[in-house]
């Protein structure tokens, strides 16, 4: 588990040979009741990271995917993906790490939820075996906006829903600490011909020196190939579209509810868990109120006094504990 591979996931459904359509055949049925077909074709093919195990049929736990959050990328769940022992996969959302963006006219909740819902429903680890299980789904910040929308829409899928250092309260662009430079990150291209140049287009969209530095340092911002060349996990336009699509309003609070009110199912009755961090926390303790107040007995709240926003880094052993039982429970 220790070993962590790269890999993208092809999409063929639609270009494969007879023999593969027939292959497919479960996935595409699964897909045409759960997704409109243009919400499926809008799409992108999602990058990701996992541990090392045998395929879902033979491997051992319940297996966990993981979701980051804003300027962030798979890269920030490998020390965690490393030391669980039960399979693990971690995702870069649309327009960060390595994924695509698919263009801002493509970007909506709907498709980023479709996005997730094509990639497990194919990914060995998670509903592409032999056998559909149910899968422990963990999101940090704004992948924890996005765990709710997942668990929302398709709640038959999960065994347990991780929710790390994120309220439901509604958030304005002017609310963001840092404040984006719109003509400069509409379009966002990743990929650079030197650090200086990348190093350039970040702090110009508006992020400040020592943070663009800091990510350096990090391996966020990393050489790409052998001619110089660089490239950003982070995505500056991915932040501001989460802002605009999905902090504005009131997502969040219908996702919660929805979770709630299909938790009348006996099958759908997974456990919740909300994660919160001590310094550094971006929870109001009124908005962790309502959320207790709307999930009633299926919410766990964890707290970590010695966290900071980013939980599962800087308390690693004391997430790592509590994720340990989340899965062992689930």
């Amino acid at each position: 588990f220790g070993i962590m591979k790269w890999s993208t996931l092809h999409m063929a459904l639609f270009s494969a040979s007879s023999h593969q359509v027939r292959s497919f055949s479960n996935l595409a049925l699964t897909m045409a009741s759960a997704l409109s077909d243009e919400s499926f074709t809008k799409s992108v093919e999602l990058s990701h990271i996992s541990s090392r195990t045998p395929p879902s049929d033979t491997a051992t736990g319940t297996s966990t995917l993981f979701l980051h959050g804003l300027d962030s990328s798979s890269h920030t769940w490998r020390h965690i993906i490393s030391k669980l022992e039960t399979p693990c996969v971690a995702v870069d959302i649309r327009g960060c790490g390595r994924s695509p963006m698919g263009g801002e006219e493509t970007f909506s909740e709907e498709n980023v939820v479709a996005d997730l819902k094509r990639f497990i429903d194919q990914h060995d680890l998670l509903h592409g075996g032999r056998e559909k299980k149910r899968f422990v789904l963990v999101g940090h910040s704004m992948g924890g906006k996005i765990a709710t929308y997942y668990a929302a829409r398709y709640p038959e899928d999960l065994a347990s829903l991780v929710v790390e250092d994120m309220d439901i309260q509604r958030r304005s662009p002017k609310s963001s600490p840092v404040q984006m430079n719109l003509e400069k990150v509409r379009g966002f291209e990743r990929e650079f011909k030197s650090k200086e140049d990348a190093v350039k287009a970040l702090t110009d969209s508006g992020y400040p020196i020592d943070r663009v530095t800091g990510w350096m340092n990090e391996g966020r911002i990393k050489p790409w190939g052998d001619d110089g060349k660089y490239w950003s996990d982070v995505n500056p336009e991915f932040r501001f579209l989460c802002y605009k699509h999905f902090c504005d309003n009131e997502s969040s609070v219908q996702a919660w509810r929805n979770i709630a009110s299909q938790g009348t199912a006996t099958s759908y009755m997974f456990p919740c868990h909300l994660m919160v961090a001590g310094a550094g926390t971006i929870c109001s303790e009124e908005s962790v109120k309502e959320m207790q107040d709307i999930m009633g007995h299926r919410l766990d709240v964890h707290r970590f006094p010695r966290g900071t926003h980013s939980i599962h880094n800087s308390v690693q052993d004391e997430f790592l504990d509590v994720m340990e039982k989340i899965i062992r429970n689930s």
